[in-house]
């Protein structure tokens, strides 16, 4: 978190950003407007001082940083009541989904080859998600039914953390991939008449005595976007179409969901949740036994645990560990009322906005990116939702490791980014990221780089810890900048190692996400 200095930088910012606004406003010319737009995105230097020094940009330690820990923040007093789940990364060393666990050693050039892949696959089904809305209205679709077949899914990109919970009576523990960009929580059931490969055993609800498959009647589902009746039975049918072609389809259920209590340590069971039971699911869903969506629909995780009254309000939040640093530390999530716990921190709020086209999406209003002593502004139109067609605006991601901006406001921020680090010996690129640096040490506390921040709106500034800022693409000590272009679609992503070591809540019934810097690694 920044002081005066991010004071001072973002009235700068925002004092510009007017001048260019009203300018706007009075271009006659349509290719003079054209021309300032463009302008707008060239960063604009908001000196402090007359001199800057590469003193002034040396990083102090992760170590040595004065933040609370997570451990800390739970064991608080007014922390009761909260409901945790264990997150894994699929790279961290001890994720039985990592390459290392799978196949044997991989190098560090292999995993993140392989990290970049999943990113544009993940940007590829939200840009499809866009598109597939955008012809909706002009299409008519009979809704699916298990007998229908299946399209083979593209890659489904998706699944960077994993949570542990348990499901039925007696409980069974599996891994389901979490997901800010979707609402149904799902699993591959028993029997499979078309099911992907999943490390450990598919969840059998013929041998658990709580599980109840829910009527067509239901309000849970007539709460699904895609359902249909099933002739017969009259039992309810769900599918859940993701954007690159994955599918999963079976019954809409009822389930003993088991989670772990902060406070006591203990296991909480959470009766009659509502979940999609699939015998049909085709895509690479990366081994998983299936999603928990962590959306904002009324299906979603945390909504539900709101509606089944186990909170007073819809909330959630998450800490994910330094996965360079700290590559076998778990992260956490927890659902509950937070808001007693995180004000006394020092926690910044930032209003979430919505995207009509994307509904289970948490967009937020970026207005600019700091470097040193250097502001990178954005305009309205970069991260303001267009309700018309669905474009623009900045999504903050669990599912999205590195972000991803605009054409335009990447080579902005790159160029002020490049301007400061002229000191440092350059390298080549990767396939999304083009700005690298050789650090023979391998050690980011001993290299001068110029702090970078997160200027969003409510006068909220966020800097990042420098491995959120340059992460290793190899094992000769290659570091790039972490964040690339979004050549896919109109729109931008905060991936999730910008939120490393950030606690992020997701306050839905503000209608608001909180940052507050955080050793996530810790928890005792």
């Amino acid at each position: 978190m920044e002081g005066n200095t991010g004071i001072r930088n973002w009235t700068c910012l925002m004092h510009r950003a007017r001048q260019y606004e009203l300018l706007l406003l009075h271009m006659t010319s349509r290719r003079s407007a054209l021309l300032l737009a463009s302008v707008m995105f060239l960063w604009v230097s908001c000196s402090l001082s007359p001199t800057t020094t590469h003193a002034q940009f040396l990083i102090t330690p992760a170590s040595a940083a004065k933040e609370p820990s997570w451990g800390d923040i739970l064991m608080d007093s007014s922390a009761s009541g909260l409901l945790a789940l264990e997150v894994v990364h699929r790279d961290a060393l001890n994720s039985p989904f990592s390459s290392t666990m799978r196949h044997g050693a991989a190098t560090k050039e292999e995993v993140h080859r392989e990290l970049e892949k999943r990113d544009q696959s993940r940007v590829f089904a939200i840009q499809k998600q866009l598109e597939l809305k955008a012809t909706a209205a002009a299409a008519t679709t009979a809704p699916p039914s298990l007998t229908d077949p299946v399209k083979p899914g593209i890659s489904a990109g998706s699944g960077e953390y994993f949570g542990t919970l348990q499901v039925g009576t007696p409980p069974k523990t599996i891994l389901a991939t979490l997901d800010t960009g979707s609402d149904v929580f799902w699993l591959q059931c028993e029997p499979c008449e078309e099911c992907y490969q999943q490390i450990g055993p598919i969840f059998d609800p013929t041998q658990s005595s709580s599980y109840t498959a829910l009527k067509c009647s239901s309000p849970e589902c007539a709460s699904l976007d895609t359902y249909q009746c099933g002739k017969v039975s009259g039992l309810c049918l769900y599918e859940v179409a993701y954007g690159d072609g994955s599918v999963t389809v079976g019954d809409f259920s009822q389930e003993t969901i088991t989670l772990t209590s902060t406070s006591s340590g203990n296991p909480f069971q959470i009766p009659q949740f509502a979940f999609g039971c699939g015998h049909m699911n085709n895509g690479n869903f990366g081994g998983s036994a299936g999603v928990l969506g962590l959306g904002r629909g009324k299906l979603s995780f945390p909504s539900q645990l709101q509606a089944l009254g186990q909170q007073a309000a819809v909330s959630f939040m998450y800490c994910l560990t330094d996965r360079f640093s700290n590559p076998t530390a778990n992260s956490h999530i927890v659902f509950g009322e937070s808001a007693s716990i995180t004000p006394a921190l020092g926690i910044q709020y930032t209003p979430l906005l919505q995207n009509p086209h994307l509904p289970a999406y948490y967009y937020v209003g970026l207005m600019g990116i700091s470097v040193g002593l250097a502001v990178i502004q954005f305009p309205v139109s970069f991260y303001l939702v267009d309700a018309a067609t669905g474009n623009g605006g900045v999504i903050l991601d669990s599912g999205t490791s590195i972000s991803q901006l605009t054409e335009l406001a990447y080579i902005s921020f790159r160029g002020a980014f490049q301007a400061a680090t002229t000191h440092l010996q350059t390298a080549p690129g990767t396939a999304l990221l083009d700005t690298c640096y050789t650090i023979v040490s391998g050690n980011m506390s001993t290299v001068a780089i110029p702090p970078v921040s997160f200027l969003f709106e409510n006068k909220v500034s966020i800097r990042l810890p420098p491995n959120n800022v340059l992460m290793p693409v190899d094992s000769h000590g290659t570091y790039c900048l972490a964040f690339g272009i979004n050549w896919t679609g109109n729109f931008s992503i905060i991936g999730n190692l910008q939120q490393q070591n950030f606690l992020i809540e997701y306050d839905l019934t503000n209608s608001r996400v909180g940052f507050l810097g955080a050793d996530c690694a810790i928890t005792q």
